[in-house]
Order: C-alpha cells, then structure tokens, then sequence
C-alpha cells in the first residue's frame, strides 16, 4: 500500500493505515503487507508504484485519489500483478485493476443535514483539496444535504490544492467564517489542523470526514463523517490475500458496513445538536438505506457546483 500524507495524520491516511495493520496482524505469516506514505507528489507516487510492482509484489493498493492515471500506466507494465486505488466506479476495467470506493457521498450529504440543521446564520461552507470527482462528491453531498433540511441556506466552497497544508486550509476556512458561514465541512487530511484553528479563532463549527476527530478541537468539532476506511483497507488485503479479486468497483456504504455514519454528538458541540435534529438525521440515514430518499447519481455530484440545481423535491424516492 502506498499513500501520500502520513499514517499519523489522526485523519484520511491513518484510517488506511490501521486496517492494513490489522490485515497483517490477523494474517500473520500468509502475507506481508508493506505500507509507504508521505508520498506527496505525483513523482514520488509514481516512483513508488513503480519499485512496488518491480519488487514482486502482486497487489498494489494505492490509498489516495490523487493520482488514478497511475493505476492504468502500471496495469499495463505489470499485466500478471494488481492495481487497485480509491476512485468512483469505473465503466470498464483492465482484468488486473480494481477500485475502491466508499461512497463518501452519503456520509456527507448526512453531515450536510445536519449543518442545515445547526446553522444559525444560514451560512455553511466546505474546504476540500482539489476539483476532482471524488473530492467534488464529498462537498456537494455535503451542501446539498444542508439545502435538504434547510432550503434557504447559502453555501460556500474553497479548494486549497493540498490535503495536507495547514496553512492554506485555515486561510480558506478562515475567509468561510468571516463570510458567516458558522458550520464548515473539512474534506483535507492534515489540513484540517489549519480549520481548527480558524473554527476556533471565529467562534465556528467543523465537520470532519475519515475518523473521529474529536479530540482533536473538541471546542470546535461538531461530529465526524465516519467512512469505516480502516475496515475496507483491511477487508480489501483480506480478499488480495485469499485470491479473490475482481476487476470492478468495491463500494462500501452506510447499508453495508455503516460507512457514512456520523460520529456521535458530545462535549459542548453536542450541544447545539437539538434532540430533534438527532432524531432527523437518524431518519434521513434509514431513507437513504432503504431507498426513500435517492441521492443524485455519482455524475452529477462529481461536478462542482451541482449541489445548488438539484430539485431537492427529485430526491423523494
């Protein structure tokens, strides 16, 4: 497995890096599982990848997103090894390629509820990384799922062009706060430290994603979108080990292994969180589960900017 940021980020990577611990734990001598992270760039991406296959290793597992054209490049070089990384689905696959995809985009819009909810300024906003698919999924569910329970609610969206910068992100959540917006989603890994401090400089709220980081600014934490991250890294070296891989996409959510539910509600925070709202998103959580309430498809929540046309009367099944 390899990884941009590091496996102490208390976030994104490390949630990957847990269940790769517990898979060699449990499997013991059956595999050897490897694990590289701070790998923050393409090339040291690619280099990596590269020295992984060309040591003999027959799965390679690459726990970002920001790099998918890696995956194809070294399929085709190593057509008897696999390659598997976190991308929404695909069309088709090579017969050695698989993705991983927890669908990010019902926790979020979950966590978007919940801030539409909370919102005393009908202002709440997002930072991400990057205008990409899979980051583009987690904000606009997030926003979109605000507007669900708060048609009126203005949202705001800022890319820093890292996860793990600290700095930018506190510069992009701080500009969010000054505007209003009083509940604000981090899609960063370590950068999410920088919202921290922004939320708590400007009285404000934050909604993490990945593990529960709570701890972390419990004066500023509202919850934590929990992606079970840790589980599917360690099921997916699971089925790599047994031989079971398939060329397709392993998507994971909220009906299969509760991924995209939020952490619970405590401390001080927990207090804004009326027992009226707990009981609405507990509500919401079974609509998607059961299929009442239809997110919009993966395409359309991929672009940014798509939470604000949605008809949300489209999303009543």
């Amino acid at each position: 497995m390899i990884s941009s940021g590091s496996h102490t980020d208390s976030s994104f990577v490390q949630s990957w890096w847990q269940g790769a611990q517990e898979a060699q734990e449990e499997l013991g001598d059956a595999a050897d599982v490897s694990w590289t992270d701070g790998l923050n760039s393409l090339d040291a991406l690619d280099r990596a990848a590269g020295a992984a296959l060309t040591e003999g290793n027959e799965y390679l597992l690459i726990s970002t997103s920001e790099a998918p054209q890696l995956v194809d490049k070294y399929a085709q070089r190593f057509p008897d090894q696999w390659v598997c990384d976190i991308e929404t689905p695909r069309e088709s696959y090579p017969p050695n390629v698989c993705t991983m995809f927890p669908r990010y985009y019902e926790g979020a819009f979950l966590a978007g509820a919940l801030a539409g909810l909370v919102t005393e300024t009908d202002k709440v906003g997002a930072v991400s990384a990057f205008d990409i698919p899979i980051q583009n999924l987690q904000v606009e569910a997030f926003l979109l799922g605000a507007r669900y329970t708060n048609p009126d609610v203005a949202l705001a969206r800022a890319n820093t062009e890292s996860f793990i910068d600290a700095g930018a992100g506190r510069a992009a959540a701080q500009a969010q706060f000054a505007a209003g917006n009083d509940v604000v989603l981090s899609a960063l890994d370590e950068g999410t430290r920088g919202i921290f401090a922004a939320a708590e400089a400007n009285d404000g709220l934050v909604i993490t994603q990945y593990t529960d980081q709570y701890d972390s600014a419990p004066t500023v934490v509202l919850t934590s979108v929990l992606y079970r991250q840790d589980a599917i890294s360690k099921r997916m070296i699971e089925t790599a080990v047994e031989g079971a891989l398939e060329a397709k996409s392993y998507d994971f959510g909220l009906a299969e292994i509760g991924a995209g539910e939020l952490a619970p509600f405590r401390g001080t925070t927990g207090e804004r969180v009326s027992g009226e709202a707990a009981n609405r998103i507990d509500e919401i959580q079974a609509a998607i589960v059961d299929g009442t309430l239809q997110l919009p498809d993966i395409a359309t929540l991929s672009k940014r900017g798509s939470a604000d046309r949605v008809d949300l009367a489209s999303l009543e099944g």
